[in-house]
């Protein structure tokens, strides 16, 4: 198992690379601040297998351990329902990462469409407006893989 060190580490050099290699990455604990000051945009890792993203006032919550939460832990918050791994987990941070930067949020909207296994949250879809250099919107369908960003 990595250490925060190892895990922010990993994440860093990733985000150099594949987001944008003159960002500011600052580090506060097990967290990864990406706009200095602003502290819009960041990522607190929590392991190998949970991170979660906040973007502008809004929270992305990746976990492996999704079905054990309840809908007190996921309220006001974008879940991703697809499997968490701590093989994929990197890759989906960078994944969202690509699609939100330079952004700001619009209007964020969310459709049900079933309940996790012990029937204490819902899984959801959501449909995320945004201005910026993207000005399309993002479209997160909670039960994807890899492909849960699509702009459309």
């Amino acid at each position: 198992m990595k250490d925060s060190k190892e895990l922010i580490k990993q994440y860093s050099e990733r985000i150099r690379k594949e987001v944008q290699e003159d960002i500011r990455i600052e580090y506060e604990d097990n967290c990864i601040i990406l706009d200095g000051d602003k502290e819009e945009l960041f990522i607190t890792i929590y392991d190998e297998n949970e991170a979660r993203v906040y973007w502008c006032n809004n929270c992305f919550i990746f976990s492996a351990s999704r079905n054990l939460f309840t809908s007190s832990d996921t309220y006001g918050e974008i879940v991703f329902e697809g499997k968490v791994t701590e093989q994929n987990l990197c890759d989906l941070v960078i994944d969202l990462l690509l699609h939100i930067k330079d952004t700001l949020p619009i209007q964020i909207s969310e459709e049900e469409i079933g309940k996790i296994p012990s029937g204490y949250d819902t899984i959801k879809n959501y449909y995320i407006e945004v201005s910026g250099n993207k000005n399309s919107p993002l479209y997160v369908q909670s039960s994807e893989l890899l492909d849960s960003y699509l702009m459309k």
